[in-house]
């Protein structure tokens, strides 16, 4: 069966294009948000880095594009009333997120035969510029554009009508009707979030996170996206978000007075950072003061909930909620996601470990063209094999000499949607 939905997708922005770029001649370049709500690898937010590339170089730096994808700024389901209330200045709107809402541009999402984007592009086009739908008529229109046809991924072949009926698919909201008359049995399935679907602890099972050790920690963005900063001719340049992130990461001793910091980075979508717990005395976080979790008989112990008070996660939450609730202050953005959920770590060894860890995290930015975490990579980093290699023989050794581990540290990278045993 051929016949598939179309996903249609508008670009949109706030009523700015008169007004505020009439002043572009004056020395302050008009600086502008552009929100997308895909993670930052995919197509969507890749034409978007492109497309704000393409505007800064026409307008020869006077307009300026800050970039917030994988949903940082705006959602899918929020985007059009964002813009429109000003959140962001440019969206990416996907109009089969908000079924109902535009009786007359849906009509391309019907499986009415397009044999390709192209076509239904035209027609979309067409649709819009005789009718000039009210339910875009507050925000101004800049592109319009169709998904190549949708396939049916299903585990047993669907040739005819019959292998449809009764058979459940997951789909959009716009689909959910077109699927019914097809005899199918439409099923909304919202897409893995790891901030409200329970996660695994990635923690070293029965391992103390607050006696004193030396640790080396990345946390990533929420969805990988690059919000703080970019690097330029191997340099890391840090924009405002990148600065409160760096800022936050100096006054962690200060709250925890236990902590001494080590080598430390600001990449564009992640962190790397080497946190040194120097004794068990407890300080208080960035974001709250610390409960009084002990009662003086070890009897009368109250659970702590969360991390216990003092130690690596403790610290790490402290700073992750410091920084989230700062740049969410900056960007009028309450409760929006700033990290991913959890965070990846391993307890340092050796000094030979320490080294090449120290070494890793200086020359990260020299090295973005090849990092993991960059979308645009080029290739694999050795370096960074290497070093993952260095750290798994590191524990190995560790267990097979009585370091106290009953068996090698098994690594966790949290930045990635599927968990992979790599720094």
């Amino acid at each position: 069966m051929k016949k598939a939905l179309m996903f249609v997708t508008v670009l949109i922005a706030a009523g700015i294009f008169g007004p505020a770029l009439s002043g572009a001649g004056s020395a302050s370049p008009v600086k502008l948000t552009y929100a997308n709500f895909p993670p930052a690898s995919t197509f969507p937010c890749v034409q978007m880095e492109k497309w704000k590339t393409v505007v800064e170089a026409r307008t020869e730096g006077k307009v300026k594009i800050q970039t917030f994808p994988g949903s940082t700024l705006l959602g899918a389901k929020n985007m059009l009333d964002g813009v429109m209330d000003g959140v962001a200045d440019i969206g990416c709107l996907a109009l089969p997120y908000m079924p109902g809402r535009f009786p007359l541009l849906a009509g391309v999402d019907l499986p009415v035969g397009f044999r390709n984007a192209a076509t239904a592009n035209a027609v979309l086009f067409d649709l819009y510029s005789k009718y000039q739908p009210k339910s875009l008529s507050k925000v101004k229109v800049l592109t319009l554009f169709a998904a190549p046809p949708a396939n049916i991924i299903s585990k047993k072949p669907i040739r005819t009508l019959q292998d449809l009926e009764g058979y459940e698919l997951r789909c959009t909201g716009a689909g959910v009707e077109p699927l019914k008359l097809l005899g199918a049995v439409p099923v909304a399935m919202p897409a893995y979030d790891p901030q409200r679907h329970r996660r695994r602890s990635i923690r070293l099972r029965g391992y103390d996170y607050t006696q004193p050790g030396v640790y080396f920690i990345t946390i990533c963005t929420h969805q990988r996206a690059p919000l703080f900063g970019q690097v330029v001719d191997g340099e890391m340049v840090l924009n405002v978000y990148g600065e409160i992130v760096r800022t936050c990461w100096r006054e962690i001793p200060d709250h925890f007075p236990h902590v001494e910091l080590d080598a430390f980075v600001v990449m564009p979508n992640h962190i790397h950072g080497i946190i040194v717990i120097v004794d068990h005395v407890v300080g208080a976080t960035h974001a709250s003061p610390l409960r009084h979790m002990h009662t003086s008989r070890p009897s009368e112990r109250v659970p702590p909930r969360g991390p216990a008070s003092g130690s690596l996660g403790a610290i790490v939450g402290s700073f992750k909620s410091a920084v989230t609730r700062r740049i969410n202050a900056l960007r009028g953005t309450p409760g929006a996601p700033v990290w991913q959920r959890n965070y990846y770590e391993h307890i340092i060894r050796s000094e030979r470990a320490l080294d090449a860890i120290r070494q890793y995290i200086a020359e990260n930015p020299a090295r973005w063209h090849l990092d993991r975490y960059n979308p645009n990579a080029v290739g694999p980093d050795p370096r960074a094999r290497d070093l993952w290699r260095l750290l798994q023989n590191d524990a190995r050794t560790r267990s097979l000499h009585g370091g106290g581990e009953a068996s090698p540290r098994p690594y966790h990278n949290a930045c990635r949607d599927q968990e992979e045993d790599q720094p």
